[in-house]
Formats: C-alpha cells, sequence, structure tokens
C-alpha cells in the first residue's frame, strides 16, 4: 500500500502466485467447482452434436425436441440417450492431456478440439457432455473421483439441486433415480 501524499510504501505483502492459461485446470479440491467454467453450452461444436441428437430423436421418437424437463422424466431419458449417441458417432479416442508443465494442473481442450481431433481425456469429454445436457435444457453434473472424471444429470422434479450435490449432501439423501451418469471414456463408438 502506498500513501499517495509522499509516495511513501506503507505496507507490502510478498506471495508466491502460480498463474496458469485460460485452458488449465488447477486440480484443487477447494476448487472443484471451477471445472464447470470449461462447460461451454453455445459452442458451435455443441450445436452440431446437438443437430444430430434431434435428428436420432426424430428417428426414435418421432420428435426432434430437445424441451429439457418439459415433457417428463422419460423424455428427459430419451434426450439424455441420443446426445450421448451423437457423442459417441464423434469416435472421440482416449488422449492423454495436452503438455503443460506444471504438476497442480491439467490442461483442458476446448469441445472443438476434442471433436475435431477425436481425441480427449476424461475431464475433455465431460465438459464436452456436460455442455451437451446444458444446451438440450437438462441440468448437468459433473461427478469426480479421484482418478477419473465423467458427466451425468438431474432426471427431473424431485431432484437435489446441483447446490446440494456440490456442496456435499449427504449421500443418503440422494438416490440413483435423481441422476444419471455416462461414463465419458465409452464414448468411442460407445465401446
Amino acid at each position: 500500500i502506498v500513501d499517495a501524499a509522499t509516495d511513501t510504501v506503507v505496507a507490502a505483502i510478498t506471495r508466491e502466485v502460480e498463474l496458469l492459461g485460460r485452458h488449465d485446470y488447477l486440480r484443487d479440491s477447494s476448487q472443484e467447482d471451477m471445472l464447470a467454467a470449461f462447460v461451454n453450452p453455445r459452442s458451435k461444436t455443441v450445436r452440431s452434436i446437438l443437430g444430430r441428437a434431434r435428428d436420432l430423436l426424430m428417428d426414435r421418437t418421432g420428435s426432434s425436441s430437445t424441451e429439457g424437463y418439459q415433457a417428463g422424466p422419460e423424455r428427459v431419458r430419451e434426450i439424455a440417450e441420443a446426445i450421448y449417441d451423437a457423442v459417441c458417432e464423434c469416435e472421440i479416442d482416449y488422449s492423454n492431456p495436452p503438455a503443460l508443465f506444471s504438476q497442480m494442473a491439467q490442461r483442458i481442450r476446448t469441445h472443438d478440439e476434442v471433436v475435431n481431433d477425436k481425441a480427449g481425456t476424461c475431464l475433455d469429454t465431460t465438459v464436452l457432455m456436460s455442455a451437451c445436457f446444458a444446451e438440450a435444457g437438462l441440468e448437468p453434473v459433473l461427478f469426480l473421483t479421484p482418478r477419473h472424471a465423467f458427466a451425468g444429470y438431474l432426471s427431473g422434479k424431485g431432484s437435489p439441486t446441483v447446490d446440494q450435490i456440490v456442496r456435499g449432501a449427504p449421500h443418503h439423501s440422494l438416490s440413483g433415480s435423481d441422476f444419471a451418469g455416462f461414463l465419458a471414456d465409452l464414448l468411442n463408438g460407445g465401446h
């Protein structure tokens, strides 16, 4: 802090900081909710995947609508499955994360990079699937385990809020009927 009248330093603090690039995710359990910043529902790639999901929905159900929760839980499941199948058609293979010289962070590929390069990590495909769910009006949930990640969505009314999940609601208050998850590493042709 500098006294403007005398131009004298009144107080100073020196701290070490690590600066990360805009595609870098800090792997820190106290910062897990920051992964949501990499979910971009309005990307051109996501809109293209949703177009394919709508085609699949039309073929399967006679309606191409991605109306989120408006038509009930069965339609929510149909939308989610069509999105999953559309992403599987992208034939995304697992690939190590792009080079990053930090042990504390992982570089996250953009949705465009994942689909165009046909390669991604579980974090890359998790944020891609989450963006697709969000663009279709579903509330995505990003599941993180010590060495893996996968995407899911809240299944409908009566589901816990995202805040309850993020803030660690007791496990007994969450049931499998509240949300559904897809293992992102199965996206390569569904295998």
